[in-house]
């Protein structure tokens, strides 16, 4: 057996020690947590994902998530053009990164700008000709949040 196994336990060892796992010693499963996930994830993608298209219409912001393993963010609109993104301790400043695609919106002053600006908000700033304006959120630009490890 120690030829035949010793290799695939090396390997899962290894796996634990690279992501920074202590094992615990117990079962992998629901109730002791999956520790071979947890390193395998942590390993193969180094961080959480919010990949989401947000829209505003007539007082209300919609987010419609197509993959979330941050958590149950809260959107809502501050102002003309501002929006703002909640999740209690959800966010690093230095480990968020915030990517915009917008559809078929193009021209001069015409923008989204995305940051997280602490540990529980994402501000949101959208341009219209240089002001802000709830316009660029019509066409339901896509956003892609990304917290690192």
């Amino acid at each position: 057996d120690r030829n035949t196994m010793s290799d695939y336990i090396q390997f899962f060892h290894k796996m634990l020690d690279e992501a920074g796992i202590t094992p615990n010693g117990t079962l992998d499963n629901d109730y002791n947590g999956f520790q071979m996930y947890e390193a395998f994830r942590k390993l193969t993608r180094p961080y959480k994902l919010n990949a989401l298209r947000l829209a505003y219409s007539v007082g209300v912001v919609t987010a419609t998530n197509q993959f979330n393993d941050i958590g149950a963010i809260v959107w809502t609109r501050t102002s003309t053009g501002l929006y703002k993104g909640t999740l209690t301790g959800g966010f690093d400043v230095a480990k968020t990164n915030i990517q915009v695609q917008r559809n078929g919106l193009s021209g001069v002053g015409r923008e989204i700008i995305a940051r997280c600006t602490n540990a529980n908000t994402i501000e949101i700033e959208a341009y219209d000709g240089g002001v802000l304006s709830d316009n660029e959120m019509n066409g339901a630009p896509y956003f892609m949040i990304m917290v690192f490890d």
